[in-house]
């Protein structure tokens, strides 16, 4: 019988996700709001949220409906966009080996806001850590899900100017990056991301961006693995010897 979900981890991975709160919460009711515009109620933005679950793709497809875009346009448009999510997937590989059925539910949840954490996450004395993933995993989705149907039921009854709202990621993203650089202190994957970013951005274009910059990145990865991995442990050590 799997471990029963212990009020430790519970605790902990709330603290853990505030800032994915902060910043899912006004996001998802900006996306909810979007969707009732376009004419779509609140089952849809429930369903969406609980089953595809993925914020940056959910707002393209209002977009895509509206426009009455076909099936392969938007099977293709949303290919591209969340491409990210398997290099995600590769390099958590060895750390949901062996969780059983937890790791379909933790892959199915595996959002940027969701891998940053995970990457981070250092499960508490005696603790389970695949307790302690679930618990963040589920968070964050329930966050996201009741932003949604907010969003959407407020749509119902006013029209909102949702104008900025979707800045909301970019600023959870910033402080994500923040809490990452106070556990490791090496500015290798920043600046990395930082150069493979722009790289993409003047060679490839805006829509092409984000493929061609992750790319690059997992490239220069498998070269410089060892490297990458160095850096960071020595970060963790200079830590904790800083707290010693």
């Amino acid at each position: 019988m799997e471990e029963k979900l212990k009020k430790p981890a519970f605790r902990r991975a709330f603290r853990a996700t505030l800032p994915v709160m902060f910043g899912y919460i006004p996001l998802g009711m900006a996306f909810g709001l979007l969707l009732s515009n376009a004419g779509y109620g609140l089952e849809v933005a429930l369903g969406m949220s609980a089953l595809v679950y993925a914020g940056s793709a959910q707002f393209l497809a209002v977009m895509l409906f509206s426009a009455g875009a076909g099936l392969a346009e938007i099977f293709l448009t949303t290919l591209f966009l969340n491409i990210r999510h398997m290099v995600y997937g590769l390099s958590m590989l060895e750390r949901f080996r062996g969780m059983g059925w937890a790791r379909i539910y933790l892959i199915f949840g595996l959002t940027d806001e969701a891998y940053a954490l995970y990457v981070g996450a250092e499960p508490g004395e005696g603790e389970n850590e695949k307790t302690y993933l679930l618990w963040v995993c589920a968070f964050c989705h329930f966050y996201w899900i009741l932003g949604s149907v907010l969003g959407a039921a407020l749509g119902r009854l006013v029209t909102v100017n949702t104008t900025g709202m979707d800045f909301s990621l970019t600023a959870l993203f910033i402080v994500l990056a923040m809490d990452l650089w106070e556990r490791y202190r090496a500015f290798e994957p920043f600046l990395l991301g930082a150069v493979f970013g722009v790289l993409a951005r003047v060679l490839l274009g805006e829509q092409a961006m984000m493929p061609g910059a992750i790319v690059g990145i997992l490239g220069w990865l498998m070269i410089f693995r060892k490297h990458m991995e160095a850096r960071l442990d020595a970060g963790v050590r200079r830590l904790e010897e800083g707290a010693k």
